[in-house]
């Protein structure tokens, strides 16, 4: 180190430029290169700060480091802090018609700073940078935290490979939202592993929450793995998250163990400042949350999946919603608590669930009574406030205790729920369920309040084995669904316990059926089949030895895109309209007027692609409205 006395490089507010601020790498002109990196390392105050110039680019620098990126030489404050202005891009850039590259920001120690700190930019990006870690990936050079965020529209990570940070190594959190940060978010980020995602190279934590209106996933998993202690901490005043598409204690892959030391996600709250309305997960796959939590020795007490603690007193809090996810954890899934009560013990069940001094108000779990595999159907009963609305989630798991470890490996869908004047219902979910459940399975649920004033998940529910076994099942049809006048087509069912023989039957009426595998049917569909006209068919599989019925699965009909005046068939009509259109003729005050082509654009073009989709020389195309 041979330190400035200050910062390395300030951009004073108000600076700019036609292209905007670059510090570093820029790319235009192909890769970058070693010679176009700046090292800004050993100052006694941060190593960039930006104080309001716009736009400002740093890409492609190493900023605490050595030359090498092999050992830390740091800066006294964060390496990169954002004071001001607007459109601060750290790494990865698409402004001025290049792509720039990712910085290493590591080994920077000033007492409560951070890799990257930023205090008030609006709308920073931070992508594509390894944080916390040598050049290679491969160990710790770490920050006190990798990114700390006290402004709004803090982006980091986005889609997309090229923008993947890697947030290891660091001495606290991977990143903070903290009072300020609203509207912030953070995707496609690896938190606490090494650059191949592979092995733990812990954050102290992964992430924590203390504002509102935080988006954890969404648009791209972060994995948050192999941190020393909780994945995600929501602290006090982290309300309104959403929660989604994270993999938290695997490998990218999903499936390959890679735990943190700590809980899954932990929520507090205190007296002063409410932690509500958030959501974990959602009713559908494609927001599933992945969790694998596990404790690092046997003497550390067991690990809870979503830990929600409140102080007594202090209600209604917490209100937490948890569904759709997939929950392996040694403790509770899910463990509702008042401070001080006994680690990962399950809150019982009490009449018209009186109690509400709690998190979620401690909202009763169902009781699962019978789980057939053979129909397939999962009934039982709940008991909860008198004259009120809940949803069950169902779940299935290779194992289960229903003293110390109530999970749900994978999800089974849902059902509404209302219950009677004594606070009672029964409940009977069948098919069709997303999953396959067997003879054997251990299955659970969970009850979620459906009122602004009552919105919470219960824990989970003691667990039952399913007996039967699984006959025919259809999980998914490819496609799933079709425009209305479309030509022949190719249709796969796909499920479980298919045979040579078996026939996938549109409306009951048996389909010319090819058997490819036991998880697998296919038929060749009919444009007769089809029709002309938009609806729906009910889908399923008969085999007659043994005699067997499936689930039914509904597929769609859509409409076509050339159907203009929204009368459920395309036809030459619908190409008069639209020359009428065209002309000034005739109006058509539907939303049905659409682009036939697709094109962004209603033209003579949609004419004659309507006159050959009636024809029948083309594929009709689905419409986006319906």
């Amino acid at each position: 180190a041979a330190p400035n006395a200050g910062d390395g490089i300030v951009i004073e507010a108000g600076t700019s430029g036609s292209s905007g601020i670059l510090i570093g790498a820029n790319a235009l002109a192909g890769d970058p290169d070693d010679e176009e990196r700046n090292i800004i390392s050993g100052n006694l105050g941060a190593g960039v700060r930006s104080s309001g110039g716009t736009p400002v680019r740093i890409s492609g620098n190493y900023i605490g480091t050595n030359a090498a990126g092999t050992a830390a030489i740091g800066n006294g404050d964060s390496g990169v802090v954002g004071a001001g202005g607007t459109s601060l891009e750290v790494g990865i850039s698409t402004a001025g018609g290049g792509i720039g590259i990712g910085n290493l920001i590591s080994g920077n120690t000033g007492t409560g700073d951070a890799g990257v700190k930023i205090t008030g930019t609006t709308s920073a990006r931070i992508r594509g940078n390894i944080i916390g870690l040598n050049a290679a990936g491969t160990g710790a050079i770490p920050n006190p935290s990798g990114i700390v965020t006290s402004a709004v529209q803090t982006f980091i990570g986005e889609a997309g490979v090229q923008n993947l940070n890697i947030i290891s190594g660091n001495i606290a959190e991977g990143i903070a939202f903290l009072p300020g940060s609203a509207g912030s978010g953070a995707s496609n980020n690896y938190i606490g592993t090494n650059l191949a995602g592979t092995a733990a190279i812990g954050n102290a934590s992964g992430v924590s929450i203390g504002t509102n209106q935080i988006t954890i996933g969404n648009s791209g998993a972060n994995i948050i793995s192999g941190n020393l202690s909780n994945a995600i901490n929501i602290g006090p005043g982290g309300s309104n998250a959403n929660i989604t598409r994270n993999v938290i204690g695997y490998r990218p892959d999903g499936t390959t163990p890679l735990p943190n030391g700590g809980n899954g996600i932990e929520v507090t709250s205190s007296v002063s400042l409410t932690t509500v309305d958030v959501s974990i997960g959602g009713g559908a796959s494609e927001f599933e949350n992945r969790f694998y939590v596990r404790r690092s020795s046997g003497s550390d007490p067991l690990r809870n999946a979503i830990l929600l603690i409140q102080e007594p007193g202090n209600q209604p809090v917490v209100r937490i919603s948890v569904s759709g996810n997939s929950i392996d954890s040694d403790g509770l899934g899910i463990d509702l608590r008042l401070t001080g009560d006994a680690v990962n013990t399950v809150r019982l069940n009490d009449e018209d669930d009186a109690d509400s001094d709690g998190p979620n108000q401690f909202t009763n779990y169902p009781v699962i009574t019978s789980a057939d595999a053979s129909v397939p159907s999962i009934s039982g009963s709940f008991n909860g406030i008198p004259n009120f609305l809940h949803s069950v989630h169902f779940y299935k798991s290779d194992s289960c205790d229903s003293a110390t470890r109530r999970i749900g490996q994978v999800y089974l869908g849902f059902g509404l729920i209302g219950t009677d004047a004594n606070g009672d219902t029964t409940f009977t979910k069948s098919a069709p369920f997303p999953a396959v459940f067997e003879a054997g399975d251990w299955i659970t649920a969970t009850a979620t309040g459906w009122d602004a004033a009552y919105f919470g998940t219960s824990e989970f529910s003691d667990c039952f084995q399913a007996t039967g076994a699984a006959g025919l099942q259809v999980t998914e049809l490819v496609p799933a669904s079709i425009p209305a006048g479309s030509l022949d087509f190719e249709l796969k069912a796909q499920g479980s316990g298919f045979s040579f023989g078996d026939q996938i039957r549109w409306n009951g009426t048996p389909l010319t059926t090819n058997y490819t595998s036991e998880n697998e049917l296919r038929a060749m569909i009919s444009s007769a089949t089809i029709g002309s006209t938009k609806g729906f068919a009910d889908i399923d599989v008969v085999s007659t030895t043994p005699v067997d019925t499936s689930n039914v699965v509904i597929f769609v009909i859509a409409r076509s895109s050339s159907d203009v005046d929204c009368d459920g068939t395309a036809t030459a009509e619908d190409a008069l309209l639209i020359l009428e259109v065209l002309a000034g003729l005739a109006t058509n005050a539907t939303s049905c007027l659409s682009d036939a082509t697709q094109t962004n654009g209603v033209s003579i073009e949609d004419v004659h692609w309507v006159r050959m989709e009636v024809a029948a020389l083309v594929q009709p195309l689905p419409s986006f409205t319906p």
